[in-house]
């Protein structure tokens, strides 16, 4: 027995001196968790935040500026703002002008008013080139005096110009009848105004048939007056009224009266001149009556000979219908409206031919017995065509005159 205890605890020391197995497993340990904890300073955050909020814009400034489209953007920028400054000055108030590059695109200026925009524009410091944009927007106004009456013809941009040409007509028409024919157009270029208008009526007053076209750069006189002297001063009081147009003046001199003798002293006095007879009623149907004239030239246009106003064979035939129509109502009064085919002439060619052939057919219808003192004759051009200008039926039916019941 005791043999056995001493064997066991030899052993025992044996291994405990032995130190581990190898071959006995490791005892397991528990896991363990490492965390790392980062601390900021709070008052280190808003650094980085600063910085970028004020590098980053101007960053972005500079190459805006300085990159070729920035540094174009930026020119044009400027000089629109001069330019616009320079246009109210000039007393345009409602100009507005664009810019590629240097070169300056000028629009919304009055008609008859364009060589004045350009020239405040092109005044600008850093302006190579200036234009105002013409096309449909900038379509003449026509002015006509004829008879007894006024006609204004064409199109302005809102109701209340065109209140305000009619009213500017109506103070200096000594006397006429103003007949509106203005149509209002959003897209239609301002006038040159009701103060500048109302002067061109009343330079424009007279005895005779005349009209002026007011374009963009240029105003054109049609008509008839009693002399030289009538016709220079009729054109420089419009060169006043709006002196960077250019005027083109066409009135025609037709033979003035001669001056009526001196009395003699001792002369009797003329007895009374004889009231002439008041004109004859109305009697008649405005509309019907159109429909009437307008019915005989549909059977036949009165149209013209190419390039002339010479009535063509079928045209005279539409004359004396016509003229039957208004034997028949003489207390009516109609207005003969020439026009011409658009075949790339120029604008104030075509408007003295459609003159001429108003002319014509007024005074054919004269030969046939109706009395002149009832009818006007006015030339539109081009304008108001009823057919396209590429085909020859198309060019000969806008080669015609229209009679208008007034």
């Amino acid at each position: 027995m005791l043999l056995v205890e001493k064997q066991a605890r030899a052993r025992m020391v044996t291994m405990t001196n032995a130190g581990p197995d190898p071959a006995a497993p490791e005892p397991r340990e528990p896991a363990r968790r490492r965390t790392t904890i980062t601390r900021y300073s709070s008052r280190m955050l808003w650094l980085p935040l600063l910085l970028a909020a004020i590098i980053v814009p101007l960053i972005l400034a500079a190459l805006a500026t300085f990159s070729p489209i920035g540094v174009r953007d930026h020119v044009e920028s400027q000089l629109t703002d001069k330019s616009k400054q320079a246009l109210a000055a000039a007393g345009f108030p409602q100009g507005q002008v664009s810019f590629d590059g240097r070169d300056a695109t000028i629009t919304n200026v009055p008609r008859g008013r364009a060589a004045a925009a350009v020239d405040a524009v092109a005044h600008v410091d850093g302006v190579r080139n200036a234009q105002v944009q013409t096309g449909t927007k900038a379509a003449p106004v026509d002015i006509a005096l004829t008879g007894n009456q006024i006609l204004l013809i064409g199109a302005v941009p809102d109701q209340a110009e065109r209140d305000a040409l009619v009213a500017a007509a109506q103070h200096n028409a000594s006397g006429r009848e103003v007949v509106d024919r203005l149509a209002v157009s959003p897209d239609a270029a301002p006038t040159a105004g009701a103060g500048p208008i109302g002067e061109i009526v009343a330079a424009m007053s007279g005895p005779g048939d005349r009209s002026i076209r007011i374009g963009a750069n240029t105003m054109t006189l049609t008509g008839t007056v009693g002399s030289d002297q009538e016709k220079a001063t009729i054109a420089d009081k419009i060169h006043q009224v709006l002196p960077d147009s250019t005027v083109d003046n066409q009135l025609a001199v037709t033979a003035g009266q001669a001056p009526a003798p001196s009395k003699p002293a001792a002369a009797a006095p003329a007895p009374p001149a004889t009231p002439p007879p008041p004109p004859p009623a109305a009697g008649y149907d405005k509309a019907a009556l159109q429909k009437q004239i307008n019915d005989a030239i549909a059977g036949g246009a009165i149209s013209f000979q190419p390039d002339t106003a010479t009535l063509t064979a079928s045209g005279n035939a539409a004359v004396q219908r016509v003229a039957d129509i208004l034997r028949a109502t003489p207390a009516a009064r109609i207005e003969v409206d020439g026009f011409v085919a658009d075949t790339g002439g120029s604008e104030s060619e075509a408007k003295s031919l459609s003159e001429q052939r108003a002319v014509a057919v007024k005074d054919r219808l004269a030969s046939m017995g109706i009395d002149p003192n009832r009818m006007t004759a006015l030339g539109f051009g081009t304008s108001r065509p009823i057919a396209p200008n590429n085909t020859a039926a198309g060019l000969a039916a806008n080669r015609r005159v229209e009679i208008v019941v007034l």
